[in-house]
């Protein structure tokens, strides 16, 4: 018999029993002082690093 552990390879540094759920690529966008009336956007790559479907939800911040 083999004792040896299961889920202990690294995929970025990370061990995979970690890598769950969505990784969200830049993880931070800075506005910066909005005006009222303006539109503003920016690209964003939402990545699922994980076995397991995976929902997002967009909100606004309060």
């Amino acid at each position: 018999p083999n004792n040896a552990s299961i889920g202990t390879a690294a995929i970025n540094n990370r061990p995979l029993r970690d890598r769950r759920g969505c990784e969200l690529f830049p993880d931070r966008i800075d506005f910066g002082i909005l005006k009222e009336g303006v539109t503003y956007g920016a690209e964003i790559e939402v990545k699922n690093v994980g076995i397991d479907a995976c929902r997002f939800r967009i909100r606004q911040p309060p």
